[in-house]
């Protein structure tokens, strides 16, 4: 695999599969296939190193039942596992993210071993040390990649918040906290219902939406991108395809250089929908509704990924 070619990876099922895969697809949909093979388990969140060589990801199997961090190269060769919680995280350890500088991971730990905690923590590969910034404590929960400021100054993150019978989501609102430790910024309100913000390539804005899929399965409200500064100003909302729960406009990542915004996308005319139902969709940040990279394609948690260009 050339450095400069722009791989979208993804997440997927593969025929015949109850587990999902990482797939790698070129931009124009071409060339579809999975990767990691040899891993065994159930593989989720992808998402690139800073310089488009490699990937990480989360594995759920035998040995690590509650999660797994690995890498691997950027066509799935050479897979290594790096953590798998241990002592600091014993509930598991899930969404992985690379630091810009590539020094360190970000992911959801869970330090409970009764599964009433959640915290945002880094992980340096070369001590093998686990720094929680964050904790939470039910009815508040983790779920979702915490991403990193393009400076590596900050990360954001979802919190969810279920009802007292922990059957359904009351709300979910998006948050930042500072890499070197602090108390975390609320950005909005739980009855905002945002969830899984991704910085800008500049570092001004952070892409969300509404009504968390992984955790809302149904919903009568609409599901759509919003764009929020870091600051917890100037919540707009970017598409407007959605006005019911049958769409789900879900998952936004920035495109490396910012010109376009990855997502996925989920159309329903069922009573209960399920995420079978995920295509992968491009929206334009500057305003426009999402355009399906193909449709025969399906898939969950899209990175694009970071390209250096060849010499040759």
């Amino acid at each position: 695999m050339r450095d400069d070619e722009p791989w979208l990876v993804y997440s997927w099922y593969a025929p015949g599969k109850t587990e999902k895969d990482i797939f790698l697809v070129r931009q124009d949909g071409t060339d579809d296939h999975a990767i990691l093979g040899d891993v065994p388990g159930a593989h989720a969140s992808p998402s690139w190193y800073p310089d488009g060589s490699a990937i990480v990801f989360a594995v759920a199997d035998a040995r690590t039942p509650n999660g797994s961090i690995w890498t691997a190269n950027a066509d799935g060769t050479g897979p290594v596992m790096l953590a798998d919680g241990g002592g600091a995280c014993p509930d598991g350890v899930a969404h992985p993210t690379w630091s810009p500088d590539g020094s360190k991971l970000a992911f959801i730990c869970y330090p409970d071993p009764g599964g009433k905690q959640g915290s945002v923590a880094t992980f340096d590969p070369a001590t093998k040390s686990v720094t929680r910034l964050v904790t939470v404590d039910w009815p508040e929960h983790l779920d979702g990649a915490p991403t990193w400021s393009p400076d590596g100054r900050s990360l954001a993150f979802s919190i969810l918040h279920w009802d007292a019978t922990d059957q359904f989501l009351t709300g979910s609102l998006i948050a930042v906290v500072p890499v070197a430790g602090g108390k975390e910024q609320r950005l909005t309100t739980f009855d905002t219902n945002m969830s899984d913000p991704d910085w800008s390539p500049d570092g001004t804005e952070l892409a969300t939406f509404s009504y968390d899929m992984g955790n809302q399965h149904t919903t009568p409200h609409a599901s759509n991108l919003y764009l929020i500064k870091p600051d917890g100003t100037d919540l707009r909302q970017l598409t407007y395809s959605s006005v019911d729960g049958n769409m789900r406009i879900v998952q936004p990542r920035w495109s490396p250089d910012g010109t376009r915004i990855v997502c996925a996308v989920a159309v329903s005319h069922a009573a209960n929908f399920t995420t079978d139902d995920l295509q992968l969709a491009f929206v334009d940040p500057l305003g426009g509704e999402p355009v399906l990279l193909s449709p025969i394609i399906h898939g969950s948690q899209p990175d694009l990924r970071p390209t250096v260009r060849s010499s040759s």
